[in-house]
């Protein structure tokens, strides 16, 4: 990347090629479907082995993709150095990641607040010294039994159906962030993705229940219009 970046988009999940079609590395997919938009490539980041990071452009914004490539729940040392590396402050920077505590299909934008309990998120409030950054959560939380241990539901390898409906989910999860970072950040919003009746995952249908805007109509190429307008179509990550 020839410019400074403007933003740092941190998706978090697990190394591991065990880890990768589980509910707990949804911040992952989401940053590979951003990373596959902008035709960006992954490189093992040259200050330090432990992330992986793809530079690139959203809606003519210079970003920075990361991967951190250590545990989850100890992934603010990455975002810390990533930030420090790149000169920028926690407001310019986006988390991606699931939680448990929303429903499938269900997207949240905020910024600033506590972890809620998402030890991931604790790390990077922790290790940066501010909750002030944007995270999007994508809720995984609807087919837990309330006495299933929590490592084991997000840690389970999903079937067929239920990855196809997730890499939907991470599609909206990705334009959400799209529209965030074309924003400058000042996004406050809930999208709820529903399956639209007679089709498979893979046309999933957002709806913004509290502010963006509401549609039904195919999704656009601006990452606004796409939230505006309804957001359709499969993902384009190739994951399998």
């Amino acid at each position: 990347m020839g410019v400074l970046p403007l933003w740092l988009i941190a998706g978090l999940g697990n190394p591991g090629e065990s880890y990768q079609r589980t509910r707990h590395n949804l911040g992952f997919w989401t940053v590979e479907e951003l990373a596959a938009r902008a035709g960006a490539q992954w490189d093992r980041w040259a200050g330090g082995g432990w992330m992986l990071a793809a530079c690139g452009e959203i809606g003519a914004q210079p970003v920075v993709l990361l991967k951190p490539l250590r545990w989850m729940n100890v992934s603010g040392g990455a975002v810390r150095s990533a930030l420090c590396h790149w000169s920028l402050s926690p407001d310019r920077l986006v988390v991606a990641c699931d939680d448990v505590a929303l429903p499938d299909g269900r997207i949240r934008v905020r910024i600033g607040g506590s972890s809620g309990g998402h030890k991931g998120l604790a790390s990077i409030i922790e290790a940066v010294g501010s909750d002030a950054f944007v995270r999007v959560r994508v809720g995984v939380g609807s087919e837990r039994d309330p006495d299933q241990d929590l490592s084991d539901f997000v840690l389970r390898p999903l079937t067929a159906v239920q990855h196809e409906w997730y890499a939907a989910v991470c599609h909206v999860a990705a334009d959400a962030i799209a529209l965030a970072v074309t924003r400058g950040g000042f996004v406050r919003t809930t999208l709820r993705v529903q399956r639209m009746p007679g089709a498979d995952a893979a046309h999933a249908q957002a709806e913004d229940t509290d502010g963006v805007g509401r549609g039904t109509h195919p999704a656009a190429e601006d990452p606004v219009a796409r939230l505006r307008h309804g957001v359709g179509g499969g993902p384009s990550t190739g994951r399998s």
